[in-house]
């Protein structure tokens, strides 16, 4: 049921850029998601399954400040860990397309989600993903782009150029 409200609200929020909305809508070969569109070729390898399962791995901070948040090593290890096994990791649009379709690129799938759109995510999170071709979802609360430790909206225009990260609302519609 939280997959179901994480993708319910990405369908609506406006995307970093301001000038358009996500959209379940599939005009011709395109499908359009926070405006970012894949060609129905990206999926033409991607293999029919009865069941869509797709383990969600989700973090929110990174750092090694306090015990209750995953450390930086703790994080590389479980990123060393995906590649080393063979795991693919989904983008949001990916993660769409599976469970409108019933289609996946692979058996051993994950999706990884930082949540609320710590600093760290960039930091620390983004070098690690990079380094082990690796793809997460931020999901971004957008009231702390102006506060503390949390990402500003230059800072996720950033993240989400580099292709590593994309970005869905978090507890905003």
């Amino acid at each position: 049921m939280i997959l179901s409200i994480v993708l319910l609200t990405s369908y609506i929020i406006p995307n970093l850029q301001g000038n358009s909305t996500s959209t379940l809508a599939a005009q011709n070969d395109r499908i359009p998601v926070n405006n970012f569109t894949e060609t129905q070729n990206n999926y033409k390898n991607w293999k029919h399954t009865d069941t869509v399962k797709i383990p969600i791995l989700m973090y929110h901070s990174i750092t090694n400040k306090n015990q209750h948040q995953i450390s930086i090593s703790q994080f590389q290890n479980e990123m060393s860990y995906l590649k080393k096994n063979g795991y693919r990791t989904l983008t949001s649009s990916q993660v769409l397309y599976a469970l409108r379709t019933h289609r996946i690129p692979q058996k051993k799938i994950v999706w990884i989600t930082l949540d609320d759109g710590y600093k760290n995510s960039m930091t620390t999170a983004q070098p690690i993903l990079r380094t082990n071709h690796q793809h997460a979802t931020v999901n971004f609360v957008t009231v702390f782009s102006q506060k503390g430790p949390f990402l500003n909206l230059q800072d996720a225009r950033l993240m989400k150029a580099s292709n590593v990260i994309d970005f869905e609302s978090h507890t905003v519609t």
